[in-house]
């Protein structure tokens, strides 16, 4: 008996190590939160709506820098806007229209990675949202609607790049099925419309200014974006022709006649240029005419992101060399289409600078 049990008990040992060892190796990472962890609380599926607001296609407005901002890639393409940073190889590039499949990767690399990121974060919300216990109705409607507007949202700005692209609207949760082939563009169309009208009749969005709904997402933004995606959906590639244009035309009406929105008029007319709209505009993010905002507070993003302006302010790079440089400067074939004089948009310091003053100089520039 004496025997038996001392042969027992290294067994009994082992058994008791192989369980501790099988509850250890299945202990959750404490630096990792896995899905079924963290949709479980109504803060969780607040973060995860939260972020949609900064990633992926918005993003894209705060991209690069005072030189280089994604956003103005199109300008420079076009011809009628330069960048006098020569130097800056991106604008330098576009303007002079010599980007290839090397160098443009430095702009659609991160604009395809960053928006499947979103994308796959709106997936998450879209998924778990509903499971979610203590969440109230309305809220949880709220936030599934924000997460599909930023799914779609994010689908329209890669279908207009990338043309046809993978359409993924469920969470990856395993390695299976991670290459997904390319979607045709129509399809993209009818996921993203599908996306912002459910948002539209189902999430109890707010009929008020963006600003006046602590700027979150708005009847007005959904059916503004919508106004858009149907006018891009009615020409080239997917041509969905007169009723694409007869619902831009619906969307964009439903909008301007809500009484929500007003466009900002001008001050004092006694100092017009220094009252205009335009630069109540650069100094107000209080006014009805904004439908959407893309924060930019120096708490929350670097500090040479939150001072750019479109366009960009001219202004001397160095006070010791007085050397002077614009970002995104429009070209005469581009501005002469104002009248110098009878029209208040090409005045100075109204939508551009023609000069500023640096250390009590005056520096000009022509158009």
């Amino acid at each position: 008996m004496y025997k038996q049990i001392i042969k027992a008990v290294p067994v009994l040992a082992l058994i008791l190590m192989m369980m501790s060892c099988e509850e250890f190796l299945q202990e959750e990472p404490k630096n990792q939160i896995s899905t079924n962890q963290y949709f479980n609380k109504p803060e969780h599926a607040r973060s995860a709506v939260n972020a949609l607001y900064g990633m992926g296609a918005p993003s894209r407005y705060n991209d690069g820098d005072d030189w280089q901002l994604d956003m103005m890639l199109g300008g420079y393409l076009s011809g009628l806007f330069i960048n006098e940073r020569t130097e800056r190889p991106g604008p330098y590039e576009a303007n002079r229209l010599t980007l290839d499949d090397i160098n443009l990767d430095a702009y659609m690399h991160e604009w395809w990675s960053e928006g499947y990121d979103a994308i796959s974060q709106a997936n998450n919300a879209i998924k778990y949202i509903p499971q979610i216990e203590g969440l109230s109705e309305s809220e949880s409607d709220r936030l599934l609607a924000e997460a599909r507007f930023f799914r779609a949202f994010n689908y329209f700005f890669l279908v207009r790049n990338f043309g046809d692209v993978p359409l993924i609207t469920e969470p990856y949760e395993s390695a299976n099925n991670i290459y997904v082939a390319r979607t045709p563009s129509n399809e993209i169309y009818q996921q993203i419309i599908t996306d912002m009208e459910w948002a539209l009749n189902n999430g109890g969005l707010a009929s008020v200014p963006f600003h006046m709904n602590g700027n979150r997402i708005t009847t007005g933004v959904v059916q503004t974006a919508l106004a858009d995606v149907y006018l891009q959906h009615a020409g080239y590639p997917v041509e969905g022709g007169e009723s694409s244009y007869s619902n831009a035309a619906s969307y964009a009406r439903q909008v301007i006649q809500s009484g929500t929105y007003s466009l900002i008029e001008h001050g004092d007319l006694d100092d017009t240029l220094t009252n205009s709209a335009y630069n109540v505009m650069r100094k107000s993010d209080q006014e009805r005419e904004y439908i959407y905002s893309y924060e930019c507070h120096p708490q929350h993003r670097s500090n040479w992101l939150y001072h750019s302006s479109i366009p960009k302010y001219a202004q001397p790079a160095a006070s010791v060399t007085r050397d002077v440089w614009i970002a995104y400067r429009p070209k005469k074939e581009y501005t002469r289409v104002y009248d110098d004089e009878m029209d208040l948009r090409i005045q100075n310091k109204q939508i551009w600078h023609n000069e500023i003053i640096f250390d009590g100089e005056v520096f000009g520039f022509q158009g």
